[in-house]
């Protein structure tokens, strides 16, 4: 066994160079049949660089590594694979307000088949960039992560394992009435009780080569930074504010490189797409800093892609909503949540669990805050859905109450009721209806929950939940949980 790492290198004014070998050299024997075990290995590297002195403001690097790796045939080590990889980065902190950081690795990889013969190399590019800024006296600030790379993703496939009811994720409803428990038959469970089922993933023995890319934006525009106090449309103008956030994810086996590498490729369409998800979120608020009122018009888009081994399954939620705050008094408020949107779901093997519904819902609350501690409301919901690639509609009306009582340091008291009444004259039991009952039953129904925190001693915490709900030829359904928690 021999193990040896070294760094070796000479500063100047504005660099240094450099150079590092590294290597290990592992050998276990088997007597019995003089031969090397599974577990023997050896590797050989050097690197050689040139970088920014350590007390530099601004730092940068740029290096060029060999590597050979070595497994046991018989009685000796050969080698199995030879990588080159080039590296360059940088971080820059002498602009003000202002931060950004950068890498970027190529490597080439060299593999040796059992026989001895040269396989295709493999050639892979990663890459990664943040940064953060404000500008015009914080009027803009934005930051921004991307991120590009290379590796393999194993096809998935999943089963549906049952766990203690309230332990779970997932909720079973037998909807061909066969007593077996099919993948098309769950659905997230919409209450605790429910959920009695986890989604677990399992090697298909399938691997693919895959190409990700991450990229995370954020923009948000505060006016009200330069533009001083006055009248008229700049005073308008001044009161405004708005906070934009875009975050996509994908892999791909594409092979192209700037199909790979472009972070604005909103295709879904693409067959080479292994996973891909966006998200989209805008915020435009009139009065933000106002304690007297406030409105907020908030957009909402999020699309998702998978690769299954039997088939593609992909998500779409749009949703454009409206909500005004008004503060009548110090302790009473109104409320006011209108939205309109699209949720989209399709399946290319379960086309029973295919849909497309459009959504409107309009929220009012009441808000009654007497003091600190006590909080008291009273909210009507007016919603109504449409399955457009059906004949499914439904109307929901629902009127609830809730309290909270809390003192600091001691105890944490909630209480929630909810009266909800479906107009839903279609079968019940398919996937679509589990979605626009929301788990419950046409006609009235009913929830009701407690939850209840107390602060026993200065690590101990006791948690009490209660649920219960009830629906028209239905038995009311009770659940409760008791923990203690100890924090350390």
């Amino acid at each position: 066994f021999i193990r040896y790492k070294a760094d070796i290198s000479r500063s100047f004014n504005y660099f240094k160079i450099g150079v590092k070998p590294e290597g290990e050299h592992n050998r276990w024997k088997n007597t019995a049949s003089d031969t090397l075990s599974p577990n023997s290995f050896a590797f050989s590297s050097w690197e050689f660089y040139v970088a920014s002195p350590d007390t530099a403001t601004n730092n940068y690097f740029a290096s060029y590594k060999l590597r050979d790796d070595f497994a046991p045939f018989t009685d000796k080590l050969k080698q199995i694979t030879s990588a080159k990889d080039i590296n360059l980065g940088y971080n820059i902190r002498s602009i003000p307000n202002h931060s950004l950081q950068s890498k970027v690795t190529y490597r080439e990889l060299n593999i040796t088949d059992s026989a001895g013969g040269e396989l295709k190399p493999e050639e892979n590019l990663t890459g990664r960039i943040q940064h953060r800024g404000r500008w015009l006296k914080s009027l803009f600030s934005s930051s921004t992560f991307w991120e590009i790379g290379s590796g393999l993703e194993p096809k998935k496939e999943f089963t549906y394992i049952e766990v203690p009811p309230g332990q779970g994720v997932y909720t079973w409803s037998d909807y061909n009435s066969n007593n077996v428990k099919e993948l098309n038959e769950f659905e997230e469970a919409n209450f605790q009780d429910e959920a009695k089922y986890i989604r677990v993933y399992r090697p298909s023995g399938e691997y693919i080569k895959t190409r990700h890319n991450e990229f995370n934006q954020t923009l948000n525009i505060y006016p009200d930074k330069v533009l001083k106090k006055d009248s008229g449309f700049v005073n308008l103008v001044r009161k405004l504010s708005n906070q934009t956030s875009y975050n996509m994810r994908r892999k791909t086996q594409n092979t192209g490189l700037w199909n790979n590498a472009n972070p604005f490729n909103h295709s879904f369409r693409d067959t080479n797409i292994i996973s891909k998800s966006t998200n989209i979120r805008n915020k435009l608020t009139f009065n933000r800093t106002n304690p007297v009122y406030q409105i907020h018009y908030i957009y909402l888009q999020s699309k998702n892609k998978s690769s299954m081994v039997n088939g593609m399954e992909s998500h779409e939620a749009r949703k454009h909503s409206l909500q005004i705050h008004w503060n009548i008094s110090n302790n009473l408020s109104l409320i006011n949540k209108t939205s309109q949107g699209r949720k989209i779901q399709k399946s290319e093997y379960f086309k029973n669990t295919d849909y497309t519904i459009k959504n409107y819902q309009n929220n009012i609350t009441m808000r009654y805050n007497p003091g600190s501690s006590i909080r008291w409301e009273l909210d009507y919901v007016f919603q109504d859905k449409n399955n457009l690639s059906g004949k499914e509609k439904t109307t929901k009306h629902n009127v609830g109450t809730s309290l909270r009582w809390s003192k600091l340091k001691s105890f944490n008291l909630q209480l929630g009721a909810d009266f909800i009444y479906f107009k839903y004259p279609f079968s019940e039991n398919t996937p679509i209806a589990y979605e626009m009952l929301e788990g419950l039953k046409p006609g009235k129904n009913a929830t009701w929950n407690i939850t209840f925190q107390k602060d026993i001693y200065k690590n101990l915490q006791l948690n009490f939940r209660y649920n219960g709900r009830i629906s028209e030829n239905s038995k009311a359904i009770h659940t409760g949980q008791f923990e203690l928690r100890a924090n350390f």
